[in-house]
């Protein structure tokens, strides 16, 4: 019932049942800009080739995950370099880094995948199912596939939201 893709950036695309025929929508999704934003998201958006545009994109993406922790770790007073990007994210929660960015790559993980869970929620919600049938998210892009905490968390948090049995397929 719905397609998310987390790579570099994030969009997804739905089913839209309600329509004359069914058909696949494209949701533009990393331009939502409903989801509460912290110091660090305003912070990026600022800083970001498109300031107040794709919001979600900014909480959520390869793009923009390791400069979010970058971000936070320098308030919290520890220095990571300047290029520390999203593929540095899955090692840092492998244990190759100190505890404190360890935590931060966590929490901003955690929330990035929380995030996108009720974005897939919402689109599930919306499905027009047979009685009985289970939702199928399908999804795709390099945060699904190379961060496993992101991944475990949208399965976690995704039946929840949504209300009902939901399965994430990779």
């Amino acid at each position: 019932v719905a397609g998310p893709v987390c790579g570099t950036g994030h969009n997804s695309g739905y089913e839209e049942a309600a329509l004359p025929r069914p058909m696949i929508v494209n949701a533009e999704s990393g331009n939502f800009d409903g989801a509460p934003a912290n110091c660090f998201d305003e912070a990026l958006d600022r800083q970001s080739q498109f300031p107040g545009r794709q919001r979600l994109e900014k909480m959520t993406s390869g793009q923009y995950l390791g400069e979010l922790v970058r971000l936070a770790a320098g308030e919290a007073g520890v220095a990571l370099p300047d290029d520390w990007r999203a593929a540095s994210l899955a090692p840092a929660l492998g244990g190759k880094t100190d505890h404190d960015t360890a935590t931060l790559v966590r929490a901003v993980t955690e929330r990035a995948g929380q995030l996108v869970a009720a974005e897939l929620a919402a689109l599930v919600r919306r499905a027009v199912l047979a009685p009985g049938a289970t939702p199928v998210v399908a999804a795709d892009g390099a945060v699904f596939a190379r961060l496993p905490l992101f991944r475990q968390t949208v399965q976690a948090w995704l039946p929840v939201l949504a209300e009902q049995r939901a399965r994430l397929q990779l």
